[in-house]
């Protein structure tokens, strides 16, 4: 294993002061882009770039109140600190990152808990340019102690003084140590190496091989580390008895080094019943005393990083390179940490193409790897719930989950769940928005610890313009009135704002204060996300009961939902607080039926319990403690599912909705043996239409939507549309009349009740598609064209269509002659088509 030195003030400490001559320091080395050479890590950054400074004297250099700068032009850049001195033979390291520090200056962690630290090394205020620039060194008087013009700089590659004293490239830097590797004076990159077996599990031991397609020495190293040319060099096959984590570089002479490829061989170990990531990085950076992100809770600091993942039957299906870093907002102190996960083209990778969810989603540059948040000690599940309960009956957004057995460092590191993260690629992948530039996007956070902590809103893409105009639009008027509510639908999806707070109200999510992520795209309205329901679905905590009403009363750091900024004056509009009411009614009915629900605990309970006394093995030190303890709160979370409604139905009742009595609605088909869906305000009643629990006086929207070979064709009592208004003074039956339509036989079932058909025309060298469609819900359909090349001759196009039949219409704009493909994404249905342009 590579030790990585601390250059931190101990080692400029001295007994005496002493004067040096100009002539005693000198630049010797410096990194302008770095990716995994010594990093940070102890104080404000990563993997910063640095410049090294030596004292070639044999006396102490006093070098306080010397300048060093990145512009010639602007000699005072950073001023070396009063009381800086580099012994005799000795080294000066300074990290060029932006910051004005030296070892025991105060600092303050930016993340939630992260405390007040002191410096342990020297921070300039200034950062280098990897394209092209200049390192000077300035005494007290302006005049120039040694410098460098610097070409376009490589990853991990610094230059300094050879023993010659001229200027070279190192692709293994010795930052606080003589530049003792070779000097490499080309430019051109070694090739990747091959090996013969991929990683995997194998039920024999494995003899692996190992080729450079242009010959190039291989060095390789079975500690995680990254490989030198002081580490082993590859003389013939490697033979693996055992579970190994190989990685392997070309390192010639005349080259610099090579990428690392890394293999993690699993030997004689049993097939694991989940998928398995594999992550890999240099041991330092994981467990060090100074630089390891586990030892020190670093939650702000991205470790590069080699994932794999494996499916069940032990084959590598996915691998590449990325950066690694601690996540959660508060529970990363932990001993198994949460992981965030983010390809970079700093690493090599920019993104992976695997389908690991089942939305078909297969295009991630970005993963998130939960612990459970604050159910870490206890069921587990909490959060993962959200996926199964929010798909098809919820118009927020949310990240899909996938249960995964990790591995670090070739060691069983326990079960975690893989999620999606909101980045931009989410969005261009989930709603077909490819430009981030057509994204408004703001969220709360927790600032502050403990009991100082406190709830704001930051920017997270675009500007703050459309959330300002919201805001002053329905803050413009005490008591809402219908015009202006009316404005407010034309800029807020009314649908996603209500499932929000009704997700987080029905689940008692006390945090949402600080989990509130709204979108929009340029041309579209307000969305929700839903994230971090960690503390939701808990019977009785700290704060809470399971009646606890969060419209009317605060928990935690978080204030009643009432008292949102737009939630508050929507619900003054009686229009608004009707809809709101009776579409909580109808998730009651469906998305929140207790035996929906149960069952859906039961299946996510069940995918973790293969797993799960692995994993209580590992982790009962501060985590669940015994496998009989985590049943214990899975049932509870049973409890929840079956005890949480009938409170909800008290609180609708109550203040602020006072919504009253209640009527049953049983929805009937005519013909008895059609296919339908039925909506109520929207929702889709998923688990029946009998007996639908609504209330009185208040009217509702019920919307029938036929499946393919079926169509509605009005309703009893003379309304010919799919649509119904109803308003129950006691229990009623409705009947929906429907027609049988014959069925395209070129169209595609989506999602069973769903179809999807396309029309492809060419016209003056412009492609057509015409997509007619028929969804049960809300659906994006997104389009894209690309040549033959298989590159995008066209930024992504999508559309919302509503629940129901629809037609749209998307077109790829003039194209020359030739042959071009398109693809139709919606929902799980996706469809890959050539046409040919004349």
């Amino acid at each position: 294993m590579r030790m990585y030195s601390v250059v931190c003030c101990a080692l400029m400490s001295v007994i005496s002061i002493c004067s040096s001559s100009v002539g005693q320091v000198r630049i010797n080395e410096f990194l302008a882009n770095n990716v995994s050479v010594n990093p940070d890590i102890c104080d404000y950054d990563d993997f910063s770039d640095w410049v090294e400074l030596y004292n070639d004297g044999s006396s102490e250099a006093e070098i306080g109140g010397y300048y060093l700068t990145g512009d010639i032009n602007q000699p005072t850049k950073w001023k070396i600190p009063a009381g800086t001195v580099i012994p005799p033979k000795g080294y000066l390291l300074i990290w060029c990152d932006g910051n004005n520090a030296k070892p025991g200056t105060s600092g303050t962690r930016p993340w939630y808990g992260g405390g007040n630290f002191k410096t342990k090394r020297y921070h300039a205020s200034f950062k280098l340019n990897k394209s092209g620039e200049q390192v000077v060194l300035f005494d007290g008087s302006g005049g120039i102690v040694d410098s460098t013009t610097f070409p376009k700089q490589y990853a991990d590659v610094s230059m300094g003084r050879t023993s010659e004293g001229l200027w070279g490239f190192f692709d293994n830097p010795t930052p606080g140590a003589a530049n003792s590797t070779a000097a490499k004076q080309s430019t051109q990159i070694a090739s990747t190496v091959v090996f013969s077996v991929s990683g995997g599990f194998y039920s024999s031991a494995q003899s692996v091989t190992l080729s450079s397609p242009d010959g190039n020495d291989i060095y390789y190293t079975t500690d995680c580390s990254i490989p030198h040319e002081d580490d082993t060099k590859y003389t013939g096959p490697i033979q693996i008895n055992k579970s190994t984590v190989v990685r392997a570089r070309s390192i010639p002479a005349d080259k610099f080094a090579g990428r690392v490829v890394t293999n993690t061989y699993f030997i004689n170990e049993d097939l694991h019943k989940l998928m398995v990531v594999a992550i890999n990085s240099e041991p330092d950076f994981w467990f060090g005393d100074t630089i390891g992100i586990y030892e020190n809770s670093a939650k702000g600091r991205e470790i590069p990083a080699s994932i794999e993942f494996f499916t069940t039957d032990g084959h590598q299906v996915v691998k590449a390179d990325a950066g690694i870093r601690l996540g959660s907002l508060t529970n990363y102190g932990v001993d198994q940490k949460p992981l965030q996960i983010a390809l970079r083209n700093r690493y090599g990778d920019r993104f992976v193409n695997y389908q690991f969810y089942a939305k078909p989603i297969t295009k991630f540059d970005r993963f998130r790897l939960r612990d459970g948040g604050d159910a870490y000690s206890s069921s587990l599940i909490n959060d993962a719930l959200l996926d199964p309960i929010c798909n098809g009956q919820a118009e927020v957004g949310y990240q899909a989950f996938r249960l995964v057995v990790v591995y670090i460092n070739g060691e069983f590191w326990g079960i975690q769940d893989l999620r999606e993260q909101f980045k931009d690629m989410y969005f261009s992948e989930n709603y077909g928005l490819a430009e981030p530039e057509k994204r408004d996007e703001v969220r709360t956070n927790l600032v502050g610890t403990g009991m100082m902590a406190s709830e704001g809103m930051e920017l997270v893409n675009g500007t703050w313009d459309t959330r300002k105009a919201i805001v002053s639009l329905v803050k413009s008027e005490p008591t809402m009135s219908d015009t202006k509510y009316g404005e407010v639908r034309e800029l807020v999806d009314i649908e996603s704002l209500s499932d929000f707070f009704i997700m987080i109200s029905f689940a008692k999510a006390i945090s949402w204060g600080h989990n509130q992520d709204m979108w929009k795209a340029a041309d579209g309205k307000w969305r929700w996300l839903v994230t971090d329901f960690d503390r939701g679905f808990v019977y009785e905590d700290l704060y809470t009961q399971i009646g606890h009403n969060l419209f009317t009363t605060a928990a935690g750091t978080s204030p009643k939902l009432s008292n949102d900024t737009l939630l508050s004056p929507l619900l003054t509009n009686d229009e608004f607080r009707n809809y709101f009411v009776q579409r909580y009614a109808a998730h009651l009915n469906s998305t929140f039926k207790p035996s929906r629900l149960v069952a859906i605990v039961d299946s996510i309970a069940d995918i973790y319990e293969l797993e799960i006394e692995g994993h209580v093995a590992k982790w009962n030190s501060d985590g669940v403690k015994s496998v009989n303890a985590w049943k214990s709160e899975i049932e509870k979370i049973r409890d929840f599912m079956n005890d949480r409604p009938p409170y909800i139905w008290e609180h609708l009742s109550g203040a602020p909705f006072n919504a009253g009595g209640r009527a049953d609605l049983t929805v009937t088909f005519s013909p008895s043996n059609a296919q339908a869906d039925i909506f109520i305000c929207g929702v889709p009643m998923s688990q029946g239409v009998s007996d639908i629990s609504m209330y009185k006086n208040i009217p509702f929207k019920v919307k029938a939507v036929g499946k393919p070979g079926w169509r509605c064709s009005g309703w009893e009592g003379g309304d010919l549309s799919d649509s119904i208004t109803v308003t129950l003074s006691a229990d009623e039956t409705i009947t929906a009349n429907f027609s049988t339509v014959s069925v395209d036989k070129d169209g595609t079932v989506l999602h069973v009740q769903n179809g999807v058909r396309e029309r492809v025309t060419h016209l003056n060298g412009e492609i057509v598609v015409s997509v007619d469609c028929s969804f049960s819900v809300k659906e994006r359909i997104c389009v894209d064209f690309f040549n033959v090349a298989g590159q995008r001759i066209k930024k992504s196009m999508s559309e919302m269509v509503n629940a129901g039949d629809g037609r749209v219409i998307f077109r790829s704009g003039q194209q020359a002659s030739g042959i071009y493909y398109y693809r139709i994404r919606a929902g799980r249905y996706i469809k890959t088509g050539i046409v040919s342009v004349q």
